[in-house]
């Protein structure tokens, strides 16, 4: 029989801000651009085309490579969130 009033574990978990895991994944791919002495895009062609294998590592830049894309694209880097026009300057 399953005990109804069994309190919930917790597991801590520390939230991490947007700009804090953008500066994470730029310094993870620096890294592995430095060692490989390849751009992360240009690995990605080379591996989509066949000439690089996949190994752990790689894989593991190419992830770090795609999430810093796919958060580039939630972070606004410019104006007003959720403003898709210039407000007019007219003054009425």
């Amino acid at each position: 029989m399953v005990d109804q009033k069994r309190e919930v574990s917790r597991i801590p978990v520390d939230k991490v801000s947007p700009g804090h895991m953008e500066a994470e994944l730029k310094a993870s791919i620096r890294e592995f651009e430095q060692r490989y002495e390849i751009a992360s895009s240009d690995m990605l062609h080379c591996i989509s085309i066949g000439v690089i294998r996949e190994t752990g590592e790689i894989l593991k830049w190419m992830f770090d490579y795609r999430v810093l894309q796919h958060l580039q694209e939630q972070i606004p880097t410019a104006g007003i969130p959720g403003i898709t026009i210039e407000p007019s300057t007219k003054t009425s």
